[in-house]
């Protein structure tokens, strides 16, 4: 792999990385916001926060052993702090109140259909097997949280006004 290419695949895991921690973040602020629902907040920031460290370890293997590893469908830098100065707001607009429950769960099926459209799978070739499983992990954890999230919502959809109480 070039040196170019080395530097890129590593800077877009570790922008995911940062990516993921910061959905995470979001989801912990959300769980001590909506306190009458913190455990469903808390757990999917746990998850994210092992996203993160994921996507940080595979960076270091990728690092250590560059030789194993080709970029594959790398998103565009710009795009994923794009993305990440819109969780920024979107933390932002829950800290101001402007956030229910419904809303703030639309905004995390968003946050997860976006990460899906990232495509974790994509981003690197490889043919060792564990780098391959955490990234289908990924993958699959995404989707699960986004249907997680979808059945939340269904039960706010009814009084999207319940909610803004701590």
């Amino acid at each position: 792999m070039q040196e170019n290419d080395l530097q890129n695949l590593v800077q877009t895991l570790d922008t995911m990385s940062e990516l993921e921690k910061t959905i995470g973040e979001f989801y912990r602020e959300c769980a001590g916001f909506f306190r009458f629902d913190s455990a469903f907040w808390m757990s999917l920031s746990q998850d994210e926060a092992l996203h993160s460290g994921a996507l940080a370890k595979l960076s270091q293997m990728v690092r250590r052993k560059p030789s194993e590893y080709e970029p594959g469908k790398l998103s565009s830098g710009s795009a994923l702090r794009t993305f990440i100065s819109r969780i920024h707001s979107d933390h932002d607009r829950l800290k101001n109140g402007t956030l229910t429950m419904y809303t703030a769960l639309l905004t995390a099926y968003h946050l997860e259909t976006t990460m899906i459209e990232f495509g974790y799978a994509d981003v690197v070739k490889t043919t060792n097997p564990k780098c391959i499983e955490a990234l289908e992990k990924l993958s699959t954890a995404s989707v699960q949280h986004r249907d997680k999230i979808k059945e939340k919502m269904k039960v706010y959809r009814k009084d999207p006004r319940v909610s803004r109480a701590r």
